[in-house]
C-alpha cells in the first residue's frame, strides 16, 4: 500500500500528493546521509596530508565483501525487476538472496578488522587506522539499517503484500542498498590509495 502526503488546491480541494511520503522520507534519509559520509570523506583527505599520517594497507577481507556488496545490490535490482513483471515469487527469492548477501558483507567486514587486529593495526594506532575503523564501522551500522529494512520487506513478499502495481518497499530498500554500495566504492577506492 503507498502512503500517500495530501495537500490542498487553489480550491481547498485536497489532492494526493505525487510522490509517496515513504520515498520522500528515504531521499531525505539519503541527502543526509550524504551529508555525514562527504563530512567524512572530507576530513580523511584533509587528515592524511598530516606528518604523522602512515598509510595502511586495506585488508584483503574488504576485497571479498566489496564483491558481496555489488552482488548484493545487482539482487536488488532484480528482486525489483521481478515484481515489476509481476514475478512475486522470484522477487521474494531475490529479496532473500540480497538478504543472505548483504550479512555476509558484514561478516567479511569483520574478517577485515579481523585482518587488521592480526597485523597489530589497533583503532589508536595511527590517525590512518583510526579512519579505517571509523569509516568501516559507520558504514556497517548503516548496512545493518538496510539489513533491517530487508527482512521487513522479505516478510512483506513472502505474505503476498507486494504487486506489480503496488511494490514501493522493495523500491526503496533497493535504492538504499544502492546508496550503501555507492558510499562504500567511494570510501573504499580512497583508503586503497592512501
Amino acid at each position: 500500500m503507498n502512503a500517500t502526503v495530501a495537500m490542498n488546491d487553489r480550491n481547498g480541494q485536497t489532492q494526493p500528493f505525487p510522490i509517496p511520503a515513504p520515498k520522500i522520507g528515504v531521499w531525505l534519509l539519503l541527502a543526509a546521509m550524504t551529508l555525514l559520509f562527504s563530512l567524512l570523506l572530507s576530513a580523511y583527505v584533509v587528515r592524511m596530508g598530516q606528518v604523522d599520517w602512515i598509510s595502511i594497507n586495506v585488508p584483503t577481507a574488504f576485497f571479498g565483501s566489496t564483491g558481496l556488496l555489488v552482488a548484493g545490490s545487482l539482487t536488488a535490482w532484480l528482486a525489483l525487476r521481478a515484481i515489476r513483471a509481476g514475478d512475486a515469487r522470484r522477487s521474494t527469492s531475490w529479496l532473500a538472496v540480497t538478504l543472505g548477501l548483504t550479512v555476509l558483507f558484514l561478516v567479511a567486514q569483520v574478517f577485515g578488522w579481523q585482518q587488521l587486529l592480526a597485523d597489530g593495526v589497533l583503532l589508536s594506532t595511527n590517525p590512518s587506522a583510526s579512519f579505517i575503523y571509523l569509516m568501516s564501522g559507520l558504514h556497517g551500522a548503516h548496512v545493518i539499517g538496510g539489513i533491517v529494512a530487508l527482512q521487513v520487506v522479505l516478510r512483506r513478499g513472502r505474505s503476498g503484500q507486494y504487486s506489480s502495481q503496488d511494490h514501493l518497499g522493495i523500491e526503496l530498500t533497493g535504492l538504499y542498498l544502492h546508496f550503501m554500495l555507492g558510499v562504500w566504492v567511494l570510501m573504499f577506492i580512497l583508503l586503497s590509495l592512501t
